[in-house]
């Protein structure tokens, strides 16, 4: 196995905060990431990756639009997916990535119109979204995530293990937003725009 990372991977590794590591995700910064040497994937695989990146950033897309559900694995994972997918339409072309991932994008059109259509507004504002009933440590059933008097007055990282400090939290956000300009930029790098 070459040693070499995915241009995906950029922007993507994990970070240490205090005695911990976060972000440390399998096949995007750590040694599974990692290109092999002397294999070329037929285009029939590249359609297969290509579906279970597109799934993976779907779920994500669902599980945060939902659930409000985020975390350092949605916040590689999601850019590496587009980027990947970006990569792969590259070589494939528009038409056959299309092609190949057409029915898991049906599937996906499908599952977030039944949950727009079970959402229910917000208690509180009367706008937003939660259409599942959520544990208490993620938020208050029937709020939006601006009205949860659960998370109010915490910062998006504070569910997290470990305390960090404000320039550690700073860093992590300067990293989420540095990860989208890149992935922004790879995706028109390699497909002249995003993929729709």
């Amino acid at each position: 196995m070459g040693k070499q990372m995915p241009v995906e991977s950029e922007g993507l590794g994990a970070i240490r905060a205090g005695g911990s590591i976060i972000g440390r995700i399998s096949g995007v910064n750590d040694e599974s990431a990692c290109l092999v040497e002397h294999f070329k994937p037929t285009q029939y695989e590249l359609e297969v990756l290509a579906r279970h990146y597109l799934e993976n950033a779907r779920d994500i897309e669902f599980y945060g639009r939902f659930l409000g559900a985020s975390g350092s694995y949605e916040i590689r994972m999601h850019p590496f997916a587009y980027r990947r997918l970006a990569t792969i339409k590259s070589v494939l072309g528009e038409k056959r990535l299309q092609e190949a991932i057409a029915r898991t994008e049906e599937k996906w059109d499908e599952i977030f119109k039944r949950a727009e259509k079970d959402a229910k507004p917000c208690k509180a504002c009367g706008g937003g979204e939660r259409t599942y009933n959520t544990p208490a440590d993620i938020g208050s059933e029937g709020y939006c995530d601006a009205c949860d008097p659960a998370t109010q007055g915490r910062s998006d990282l504070s569910g997290l293990p470990v305390t960090l400090t404000e320039e550690e939290v700073d860093a992590v956000r300067q990293r989420v937003e540095e990860n989208k300009r890149r992935t922004e930029t790879h995706i028109s790098r390699m497909s002249g725009g995003p993929i729709d």
